[in-house]
């Protein structure tokens, strides 16, 4: 079996598998929020492996080519605890690019998400996710209030929402999404062409262990 089809298969497993689980965007990832160094494993040589640990995408990203896109929900309360995970891995590097994925239904936070960036105002999204995963932001009204009491401009906030950038931003990221079969949050992109292989990752620990071999063999 060819090297594609063999990605192909395992990616095909991983989104079966968060299928069967019930995953789907605003569900939080299954990987054990608890830290668990002596739960690393890796090979002989110290080396995880592509294919086992982390698996190639059939379509990359150029455009982020040495990033790490994590994708979040404010909603999400495994999003907001790896905060400072994600902060010590990022610490250096300057690499990591949070994006949003939400309901496909109501895609409000999707809206605010992509306008507070597009606003250069990225230092609000954690304040938010601290606030939501406590329920203090329990609807669209408390969400605008919260944001504006941060210093920003309500009529700007709401117009931006609404701005083709904004829509355009929001597409773009679930359709990355999909496409590298991401169902959950916190879930990340590497390099622009690899994704962790779910099944094989014990804890945040771990996934954050992969990423940074991933980053010192390929990205730095």
């Amino acid at each position: 079996m060819n090297d594609k089809k063999t990605n192909k298969l395992a990616i095909a497993a991983f989104v079966a598998a968060a299928a069967f689980t019930g995953a789907g965007y605003y569900v939080q990832s299954t990987i054990d929020s608890q830290d668990s160094t002596s739960s690393v494993s890796v090979e002989q040589d110290g080396k995880y492996q592509l294919g086992k640990h982390y698996l190639k995408l059939d379509k990359t990203y150029p455009e982020y080519k040495g990033k790490v896109v994590e994708y979040i929900n404010y909603l999400c309360v495994h999003c907001n605890s790896v905060v400072p995970k994600v902060e010590s891995f990022d610490e250096g590097k300057d690499v990591v690019e949070v994006l949003h994925i939400g309901s496909p239904v109501n895609n409000f936070q999707e809206k605010l998400f992509f306008a507070i960036k597009d606003m250069g105002r990225g230092d609000v999204h954690t304040l938010i996710q601290e606030k939501a995963v406590k329920g203090k932001l329990a609807n669209e009204d408390q969400f605008i209030s919260f944001v504006v009491s941060q210093g920003i401009k309500k009529e700007e906030l709401l117009s931006k929402m609404e701005s083709k950038s904004v829509s355009e931003k929001i597409k773009k990221a679930n359709a990355m999404a999909f496409e590298s079969g991401i169902s959950g949050t916190p879930s990340f992109i590497i390099d622009g062409q690899y994704v962790l292989n779910i099944g094989e990752i014990s804890s945040w620990d771990m996934a954050f262990d992969v990423m940074e071999e991933i980053y010192n063999k390929e990205m730095k």
